[in-house]
């Protein structure tokens, strides 16, 4: 199993990631079955998100994910902290990453 590496920068209602391979080229071809969101504790902010939507970017490596609230959420705007999990192929990376809902 190989390393990705993820960055992330928190937007609202969004993330941005870069994702490259472990010898820092950007890692193409990512789409929504390849991006989780996980909680960094059972029962913390990340088990009340969703990815809603994957874009990649104009940049090479980067993409843009739409995130939601679950239908198990409790309604509440503000700060949620989660981990970003990335999968492709053996590949796997992580991240942990926030995203302001409004």
């Amino acid at each position: 199993m190989g390393m990705l590496i993820v960055q992330t920068l928190t937007d609202r209602n969004s993330i941005a990631a870069f994702v490259a391979s472990a010898e820092g080229m950007p890692v193409l071809g990512l789409g929504l079955e390849n991006f989780k969101v996980r909680p960094t504790v059972p029962g913390a902010d990340g088990s009340h998100l969703v990815i809603a939507s994957v874009a990649p970017s104009t940049l090479r490596g980067f993409y843009v994910l739409d995130l939601a609230p679950n239908n198990r959420a409790p309604q509440r705007r503000g700060l949620y902290v989660f981990d970003l999990v990335v999968e492709k192929g053996e590949d796997r990376g992580q991240a942990l990453s926030s995203v302001i809902l409004t």
